[in-house]
């Protein structure tokens, strides 16, 4: 009994060192470097918010001087600029 108690408290405590190594780890500055690990990402960050996509395009219709924002199925932003015809973003 003695023995399984002994190894319980030595996972705990090899638990608690990684933990703490992946904190401390996702604290640091990151620099921008090209160069960087498969393993990177693994850190304790906040997560980024996923920007939205608004499904529109900027179709030439018919019988129209300027294209115009409209419903789409491809993954993309559309906006309407001043002047007639509009700009399209892919989403990310």
């Amino acid at each position: 009994m003695r023995r399984a108690s002994r190894f319980a408290v030595r996972v705990l405590v090899v638990a608690a060192i990684v933990a703490g190594v992946t904190f401390v780890a996702g604290l640091s500055p990151r620099t921008a470097t090209p160069y960087l690990s498969a393993l990177a990402d693994l850190s304790a960050v906040q997560p980024a918010v996923a920007q939205s996509c608004e499904y529109r395009g900027c179709p030439k219709e018919p019988g129209r001087k300027s294209p115009s924002c409209k419903r789409s199925s491809s993954a993309y932003n559309c906006q309407n600029i001043a002047g007639g015809g509009c700009q399209t973003s892919p989403c990310l």
